[in-house]
């Protein structure tokens, strides 16, 4: 009985994590398509930057708690700094000169997350 509660709870919090991502490539497509027509689009960047800052702290403890390779958790781990203050994902998306605007920090955080999340087998998740 116990192990069908865990077994539960296990498969409801993955969907839960499943759909946090979700929601984040909605944001990414967005933010994406305003970045490739030049527009300053800040809001739908802070809200992408928020959603991405906030999966990141839920899935840190089972980078940190798991058996990640070390430079699969260097890749996750980089991000820390982003997580604490992340206006520092901001910096390079808010510069008033367009030829010096810079998401690829954005980018890769997204790819860390991505990663995390396939190796962890939440973004196969089947459903109960």
């Amino acid at each position: 009985m116990a192990d069908e509660i865990e077994a539960t709870i296990g498969a409801r919090y993955a969907y839960m994590l499943l759909e946090k991502w979700a929601e984040i490539g909605e944001l990414r497509e967005e933010f994406r398509r305003a970045y490739l027509n030049d527009q300053n689009d800040a809001e739908g960047a802070r809200e992408y930057v928020a959603k991405m800052t906030s999966l990141w702290g839920e899935l840190f403890p089972k980078v940190q708690g798991s058996n990640f390779n070390d430079n699969e958790k260097e890749a996750f781990m980089k991000f820390k700094p982003h997580y604490n203050d992340p206006n520092l994902l901001m910096k390079g998306v808010l510069k008033a000169d367009d030829k010096e605007k810079d998401a690829t920090l954005m980018f890769q955080m997204d790819e860390a997350l991505r990663m995390v999340l396939e190796r962890l087998k939440i973004t196969v998740f089947e459903g109960m």
